[in-house]
């Protein structure tokens, strides 16, 4: 029995001996493999500094009815729900009403990106309270007064939403939480033994071992309006010390053999000296770990340099769009000749290149997406994630563009369906234009070029193009003629 459940649905299912997110979409290039569930964990970490008995449970391959069962066998008097994203929440929804159903007297508590944003969700009967932003101080407090039933302390609690006489109550919101005192997330070895970075990392997914999420900062210095960050993380970022997230590391390699890890910094580069410290410290100590984290597009050689001495392969740069047009628009600090000078360096170091392209803007004509793909094959793309550009509800794009959405249902808020109508460009027709991007990318001579070039240049990569060009072909995306040559050529590399 346990005072408090804490849960992430990361709803998936098994594929090549991987853990696969259901809603990924293999055209677009969104994230496929689950990943830790760390913010359960921090909140968890917190409550049990505080003397609270917590424990978690990431939801993968369970289904809903094998969750009902753990939930009854754990007994818990105050159930966490952390919703990570809009997507998922009708179907989080439909399991809270069984949980409500089933356990009439647990207090069920909602976290996250989208109850942040959306906290008017807690009006639904089977919610009791909503933690807006940054967890811990607030679930504590939650947690601590449900226990004690001193239910007119929750009234002052800040940063939590509530139903009071079939109203809605929206505390003040709390500030902002000193990450820098945090402690350390709570792990479990059987959620580790799951995540994987994929599908082209280094090292590849078949020689990943516990890969997990560490954070060295939480917030985002840029207030992009079609972001939850400013809502989730508001003011400025807020540092941990070097020594204690390089302290977390070596505890994850002692513990649970950790070869990789990925940082969820929003802005890993926000602060260049504060990553040269960071990659210092792990130098330092000669760890031998292999990383991944994202990165704006405002980059130097020196802190590339820095990050691949310390162990980084792999960096996903925000470039948003290529069109300077869509830039001055919507990512004013931003523009092409900058994407490609920061592509130019992180290549340079053979680290792969991960780069985040969003399309499906207003303004957005069918001219400017040829551009787009032409413009990605002059450049060293390794793997493009091709997103719609998507209002997530509670920011200031949906209320800008709430008049001219294409749906409302929340199951489309994934990044992989056009959302904001177009006036030339039909949602249909967005789709195959994004499929027809990837396609034509992945199967050019010059993406075929590129990525030979650089595993001449770094061999140990061969390994991790092998392992990505055979996951293009399963999806039917990397077409024979093309594969035959990627197979025959990177093994001709590998014998050599």
């Amino acid at each position: 029995m346990v005072e408090v459940l804490l849960i992430e649905p990361m709803y998936a299912h098994v594929e090549d001996k991987l853990t696969i997110r259901d809603s990924a979409d293999f055209y677009s290039g969104s994230p496929i493999a689950i990943r830790e569930p760390i913010a359960i964990e921090y909140i968890a970490g917190y409550l049990k500094s505080k003397g609270i008995n917590a424990e978690i449970v990431q939801q993968t391959t369970d289904s809903d009815e094998d969750i009902l069962a753990y939930i009854e066998k754990m007994k818990p008097k105050i159930l966490g729900v952390s919703i990570h994203s809009t997507h998922i929440f009708p179907r989080v929804l439909k399991f809270l009403r069984l949980c409500k159903n089933k356990f009439p007297e647990m207090v069920i508590v909602l976290g996250g990106n989208h109850p942040t944003c959306v906290p008017e969700i807690v009006n639904e009967e089977c919610i009791d309270y909503v933690v807006r932003g940054e967890g811990e101080e607030t679930c504590y407090e939650l947690v601590n007064a449900i226990l004690e039933r001193k239910f007119d302390k929750i009234e002052k609690i800040k940063g939590i939403s509530f139903k009071k006489n079939k109203k809605i109550v929206h505390n003040p919101p709390r500030e902002r939480f000193d990450f820098s005192k945090a402690p350390w997330p709570i792990r479990k070895k059987e959620i580790l033994e799951k995540i994987k970075c994929a599908p082209l990392c280094y090292p590849p997914p078949d020689k990943q071992k516990c890969a997990a999420q560490i954070a060295y900062s939480r917030g985002c210095p840029f207030k992009c309006e079609f972001c939850v960050s400013p809502l989730v993380f508001p003011g400025k970022v807020i540092y941990r010390k070097a020594e204690d997230v390089v302290n977390e590391i070596e505890f994850l390699q002692k513990n649970f053999g950790t070869n990789f890890l990925f940082f969820n910094d929003l802005t890993f580069n926000a602060n260049p000296q504060k990553v040269k410290e960071l990659c210092e410290e792990i130098v330092s100590r000669n760890l031998k770990i292999y990383w991944f984290a994202y990165c704006s597009v405002h980059i130097n050689n020196e802190i590339i340099k820095h990050m691949a001495n310390a162990g980084c392969t792999r960096i996903g740069t925000g470039v948003e769009s290529f069109i300077d047009e869509i830039l001055e628009i919507y990512k004013s600090q931003q523009n092409l000749k900058l994407a490609k000078k920061s592509l130019k360096i992180i290549d340079s170091y053979g680290i792969l290149n991960r780069v985040y392209i969003m399309i499906g803007y207003p303004e957005e004509t069918k001219q400017m997406l040829e551009e787009t793909v032409e413009i990605m094959k002059t450049l060293p793309i390794d793997q493009p994630r091709l997103a719609f550009i998507t209002p997530f509800p509670g920011t200031p794009f949906y209320k800008k563009f709430k008049g001219r959405l294409v749906t409302t249902s929340s199951e489309f808020f994934t990044g992989d369906y056009p959302i904001i109508k177009n006036h030339t460009i039909s949602p249909e027709e967005y789709i195959k234009i994004r499929n027809r991007i990837i396609v034509e990318f992945y199967n050019s001579e010059e993406y075929f070029d590129h990525v030979i070039e650089k595993c001449e240049r770094f061999p140990h990569l061969i390994s991790s193009f092998l392992f990505f060009v055979d996951y293009l072909k399963k999806k039917d995306i990397l077409k024979k003629p093309i594969f035959k040559k990627f197979k025959n050529k990177l093994q001709d590399l590998e014998d050599k």
